[in-house]
């Protein structure tokens, strides 16, 4: 049974290396590359004697894809999601999420496979309607899902 486990507390880390099979990493704790998370980790797997290939690394974000990368970062910005957890710096929040084009989308995946991450869910939707939802749920299934299989 898998067992994945998230959080940021100074043992987190220590938990994950004695206890788990794979980490959980939300969006907010994202800065510039998936790697700085994995790193702290690695001497405590040493420790335990694992190998960070034993761990799934998990990277759970927001999506909001579109057509173009400025009707992507326009609907985001307009998205409840945004306006309440990004109220301070939205543009800052935006990095973080999977958030442009398809091809955007896919790139950006495949640039946090190649700094560690083996498992992405994009958990949430930078929608305001149901249709929205329907619509993003449908282009990421068709556009970029098929890159990774």
């Amino acid at each position: 049974l898998p067992i994945y486990i998230s959080g940021h507390s100074p043992k987190t880390n220590q938990r994950i290396a004695k206890y788990a099979t794979g980490m959980s990493v939300a969006f907010s704790h994202l800065n510039n590359s998936y790697k700085e998370i994995l790193d702290p980790l690695l001497p405590y797997l040493d420790k335990e004697g694992r190998d960070i290939s034993e761990i799934d690394r998990q990277f759970s974000t927001i999506l909001m894809v579109a057509r173009t990368h400025e009707e992507a970062i326009s609907k985001a910005k307009n998205s409840w999601v945004a306006k309440k957890r990004g109220a301070r710096d939205p543009d800052a929040l935006l990095q973080k999420l999977l958030v442009g084009t398809p091809e955007e989308i896919t790139h950006r995946i495949k640039t946090l496979e190649e700094q560690g991450m083996t498992h992405c869910v994009p958990s949430n939707l930078l929608v305001n309607t149901f249709e929205d939802a329907l619509e993003q749920v449908q282009m990421f299934a068709e556009e970029v899902m098929p890159n990774f299989r």
